[in-house]
């Protein structure tokens, strides 16, 4: 893993992360992802405690991860029904031939 650690900001305390340079912007962008649910959770809660606050900003975060991938599981789900029915077009337009 070539390149340093990258140092990111949350709840006011720096941390390093190691990560080669082409994961870096990747690193960086979660952790302002990260930062963002926590504020996000301030503002819309009265939350009392760092550690509740950062538990409920790891359930925010597992709950958009799940719903993106429900999301892509009935995307690919469709689009394997419209593969299907594309196939059988074909067939039906190859057999009138």
């Amino acid at each position: 893993m070539a390149g340093n650690g990258v140092p990111v900001r949350i709840l006011d305390r720096e941390f390093v992360i190691a990560c080669s340079d082409d994961e870096r912007d990747d690193v960086m962008a979660s952790a302002r992802y990260v930062n963002g649910k926590i504020d996000e959770i301030k503002r819309n809660a009265k939350v009392i405690g760092t550690d509740r606050l950062v538990v409920l900003a790891a359930l925010n975060i597992a709950n958009d991860l799940l719903q993106t991938q429900a999301e892509r599981d009935r995307y690919e789900s469709s689009l394997h029904k419209l593969s299907s029915i594309q196939r059988k077009i074909e067939a039906t337009l190859e057999a009138s031939d």
